[in-house]
């Protein structure tokens, strides 16, 4: 407990500790809106630390507002003791009792861990280690070079998905492959135009599914579906008359991410069950996989871009987290020993 920049009594959460006592089971904390929008999420209410929402009056009216969002980003939260009683009192029991395990368990820094091969990649340096438009225009480049008459794309569908026991099969085809292609609700991050299939490709990192209309039961991709099958993904100079390919889609998910999109297409999509048919999720585990394969192909050492693509699988890797707290642990350590390295340096 702490006091903000108001002078009031507030508890600060967040990842900056000077010791780490683990928890003797798994805590869950939300806020109370999430439990009424997810019910079939929260099936046990009493399981969880739920922060209320904010009630303030203002003109004589009640004005609800939500909490601010837990840690994520910004890693921290306030609650202030005056503004939201209950929510402090909820986490300062939390805190006092007995979910904790007496022993300090605070990790020594290993500072040789992050010169290992994967560790670490230039988007690091970049701090843009998590811009989806980025690994969307690596991905792009990769699957369009050629290894003899087929795209790296069309390899990926017809050797490493249909030899994959986790990923339902594509069709092999011929396919074009285009970035930002253009449809009735927006862009789709790339979309693969075959003979006789059409794949939508969707690209999330760290992000939630767009164009979420609660009414309807419809998120981006029910709108990619209808798009490509009332032919609006085509040139204004085509005819755009209705899709007879089949239509499939790929969204490419890093491995902690997967469950939230799961979640939210069973509880946004109403038809989510075909959405379910139609969309293969292909988690960065299976794209890293996938290329490491052609790491010393010869056939592409004459690319104009070979000596990054070492780089490339490197920050493919950097996204296998199962669990994003893990993630962002190793991002904070990655910037804490490089701070360290420096000032060892000077001394």
């Amino acid at each position: 407990m702490e006091h903000n920049k108001g002078n009031a009594e507030a508890i600060y959460i967040t990842y900056k500790v000077s010791k780490i006592l683990k928890a003797k089971k798994d805590i869950y904390i939300c806020n109370d809106s999430f439990v009424k929008e997810n019910p079939q999420v929260v099936k046990n209410p009493e399981e969880y630390i739920i922060l209320k929402d904010t009630v303030k009056k203002k003109k004589n009216k009640e004005i609800k507002e939500k909490i601010r969002q837990l840690p994520s980003q910004k890693m921290y939260a306030i609650i202030n003791k005056n503004e939201e009683k209950k929510n402090y009192e909820s986490m300062k029991q939390l805190l006092e009792n007995d979910n904790w395990e007496k022993e300090d368990t605070t990790e020594k820094v290993n500072i040789e861990k992050y010169s290992k091969e994967n560790n670490i990649n230039f988007l690091h340096m970049c701090q843009k280690e998590d811009d989806e438009q980025i690994y969307t225009n690596m991905l792009f480049y990769w699957f369009t070079r050629k290894i003899d008459e087929h795209s790296m794309f069309e390899l990926f569908v017809s050797d490493f998905i249909m030899n994959s026991k986790e990923i339902k099969k594509f069709p092999v085809d011929n396919y074009s492959l285009y970035k930002e292609s253009k449809s009735g609700s927006g862009r789709m991050d790339m979309l693969a135009i075959g003979s006789k299939n059409i794949i939508i490709i969707e690209n999330k990192i760290k992000a939630q599914l767009h164009h979420v209309d609660k009414e309807k039961g419809t998120t981006q991709l029910s709108d990619y579906i209808s798009d490509v099958e009332n032919g609006k993904y085509k040139k204004d100079d085509e005819n755009n008359q209705k899709e007879q390919r089949k239509i499939l889609g790929m969204i490419f998910i890093p491995n902690y991410n997967v469950l939230q999109i799961e979640n939210e297409i069973k509880n946004l999509e109403k038809d989510y069950k075909e959405i379910k048919e139609i969309y293969r999720i292909i988690t960065y585990d299976d794209l890293y996989n996938f290329f490491k394969a052609y790491k010393n192909d010869i056939r592409l050492k004459n690319d104009l871009f070979y000596k990054y693509y070492e780089d490339f699988l490197d920050t493919l890797h950097n996204q296998h987290y199962d669990n994003i707290n893990d993630k962002l642990r190793e991002d904070i350590e990655i910037k804490f020993i490089n701070a360290i390295k420096i000032l060892n340096k000077k001394s």
